[in-house]
């Protein structure tokens, strides 16, 4: 419907209400008590943080039947239906000003209702109909799913303005105001079709107004709502609860219904509850049942039907026919379906979605279920070609059927942003042939020539890396490495000769030094002339693979027994302190200290005393 025909239609309803508006007799309260989202996104009576497309529009002719909306109370008694059925016409007209801002305009017509005489407790004759307060509405989007925000999150404000007939009911005493926050997401659960899940709380400031012994001032309302968003045929439910600040009557009320996509374009809406409570416009039933019509944007659902099969021909008819007219285009097929996160399984928005070897433009999926649909394909094997910033690209074949739509579901894997190690064996300033190992989340081994000209360039994902080196003639060197998502980190090693002996022999059990660790007199300190020692240790644990081991601390039995074994302990952390700074992770040794609890000699002579002061390396885990 375009702006000048619906214009034309408000033009001509108030032209047409203008009599019946002149029989008002006295201002008394506005009956309707349903809020219409003239949006039409997710629930037609509850309103959604999710905003229309830019340029938008959206306009709906939507009738409304109520049986006893309005009743009088005397004294607590019922005492006549002041309306017993009421027929109302709504006019709603939505615009998206934007990607943040829609404006909206309702306007409801009574065209028919009536009630019970009840002239003698003081109420006017009923008017039959006329115009309603017509609303006029701003949203205000602060939070987009598109932009990557959990959910959709706006804020409305509403006014009804004091014009329409005030003996038919429909008038508000002056001005309204009605501030909402509205919340929405789209979400999709296994199996079941995609959801939009709406929340509205707010407010109705109005002038007071009553009736009987009801009277009706500002109110608080909280409504929620929950719509399928797949499919022509969709369907909602919604709950709307509402509390008059002064103590009059509550509201609470559940509508259901279903909804059509005719056409791109076009929509049939119900929508039918059963109300609770004796609040003026609360009726024991209600029905609703229009057609919206929308601009530069598609009606939620709409899939073009297939096309209809011909009516059976004679035989000489079909034969003259097949000669005559050319041969049948094949039918069209596509393909719809959902992206997913392979990791998390949540809806990816923004995937791309092309098919292979077809000059079509590619689809993205919808934010908030992940949801595509492509254009029209022909049947045989295709192959979908799917993309996303961020993830791996996914290559799927598929058959097509000629004329049905086929449904799959496609994970993406977020893409390893892999990182850079630059490494490198020199010995005495010049490159070395040597073979490097990577140990974590990469398991890897490159050899390094010894004509590099600089260090060796390896892609691995981030995390924790063990790199050793071996190199022939070479003591081996580890090194614990942190490498962080997407960077680079350079690891150098400088190599030193094995010894023309080695001072160390791995044994079953044990590492055996064939040379005592030095320490100063009395002290834990490690003395320089033990180092290389402690360098052939660390080489052996690379070469042997070694994954665990304790080192243990020993002394003779002369001075006090607990100052000994605090020393022994000290002496050991001392070693494997060393070890660590050498690139040996800390995790992979234990250290304990025994004193002269264990000797090997006996501490009769200096040297059985010399024997005992000792380090020893126990192998736990190869």
């Amino acid at each position: 419907m375009g702006s000048k025909t619906f214009l034309l239609l408000v033009v001509s309803v108030l032209c047409a209400a203008s009599p019946v508006r002149a029989q008002q007799a006295t201002d008394t309260l506005d009956l309707e008590r349903l809020e219409l989202n003239p949006s039409g996104i997710g629930s037609l009576v509850v309103g959604a943080g999710e905003l229309m497309p830019a340029g938008s529009f959206r306009s709906t002719i939507l009738s409304h039947y109520e049986y006893s909306p309005l009743t009088l109370h005397v004294d607590g008694q019922d005492v006549g239906e002041v309306v017993r059925e009421r027929l109302t016409l709504h006019l709603l007209r939505q615009y998206s000003l934007g990607q943040r801002v829609e404006f909206a305009l309702q306007l409801p017509i009574v065209v028919y209702q009536d009630g019970d005489n009840l002239q003698q407790f003081g109420l006017p004759r009923l008017s039959s109909g006329g115009l309603g307060s017509p609303i006029l509405s701003a949203r205000l989007a602060l939070l987009r799913s598109v932009d990557g925000a959990p959910l959709d999150l706006a804020l409305q404000a509403a006014s009804a303005l004091p014009f329409g007939n005030a003996g038919a009911y429909a008038r508000e005493r002056g001005f309204t105001f009605s501030p909402r926050l509205l919340a929405s997401r789209r979400f999709s659960l296994p199996r079941l079709p995609a959801f939009l899940a709406s929340a509205e709380v707010g407010a109705t400031l109005r002038p007071p107004a009553s009736l009987g012994d009801v009277s009706i001032h500002h109110q608080l309302q909280a409504n929620v709502g929950l719509a399928t968003t797949e499919g022509a045929l969709r369907g909602e439910v919604a709950l709307r609860y509402g509390h008059f600040l002064q103590g009059g009557p509550s509201i609470f009320e559940v509508l259901a219904g279903p909804r059509y996509a005719l056409a791109e374009n076009i929509e049939l809406v119900g929508l039918g509850s059963l109300g609770t409570g004796s609040a003026p416009g609360t009726p024991d039933f209600r029905i609703l049942f229009g057609v919206s019509f929308t601009e530069g944007t598609k009606v939620v659902g709409f899939t073009p039907p297939p096309p209809r099969a011909a009516a059976p021909a004679t035989a000489p008819a079909a034969a003259s026919a097949a000669a005559a007219a050319p041969a049948e285009a094949p039918k069209p097929t596509r393909v719809a379906g959902r992206v997913l996160d392979a990791q998390t399984g949540k809806p990816l928005a923004g995937a791309l979605v092309t098919v292979e070897g077809q000059d079509l433009p590619p689809v993205a999926s919808a934010a908030g279920t992940g949801r595509f649909l492509t254009y029209d394909l022909p049947a045989g094997l295709a192959t979908l070609q799917v993309s996303h910033e961020g993830y791996e690209p996914l290559s799927q074949q598929l058959t097509l059927v000629a004329g049905q739509t086929a449904e799959f579901e496609l994970q993406l894997k977020p893409a390893v942003k892999l990182s850079a190690l630059l490494v490198s064996a020199s010995a005495g300033g010049k490159p070395v042939a040597a073979t490097v190992t990577l140990k974590g989340p990469k398991e890897d081994s490159v050899s390094l020539p010894a004509a590099a000209r600089g260090p060796s360039k390896l892609e691995v994902p981030a995390g924790q890396y063990t790199v050793s080196v071996t190199a022939e003639g070479f003591l081996a060197q580890t090194r614990d490495v942190q490498v962080s998502e997407g960077g680079e980190l350079k690891v150098a090693f400088e190599l030193v000769p094995e010894p023309a002996k080695s001072l160390v022999v791995v044994k079953e059990n044990r590492i055996q030094i064939l040379q005592q660790v030095h320490f100063a007199t009395g002290k834990a300190t490690l003395l320089a002339d033990s180092y290389p020692l402690l360098d052939q240790v660390v080489s052996a644990i690379v070469k042997n693979d070694i994954k665990r081991i304790r080192i243990e601390g020993h002394t003779d039995n002369r001075g006090n027994a607990l100052t000994n074994l605090r020393l022994s302990q000290t002496r050991a952390q001392s070693v494997a302190d060393y070890l660590v700074r050498a690139g040996i992770d800390a995790s992979r040794i234990e250290v304990n200290g025994y004193g002269g609890a264990r000797p090997i000699a006996p501490n009769l002579t200096s040297t059985g005393r010399e024997l005992n002061r000792r380090v020893e390396f126990v192998i736990l885990e190869r």
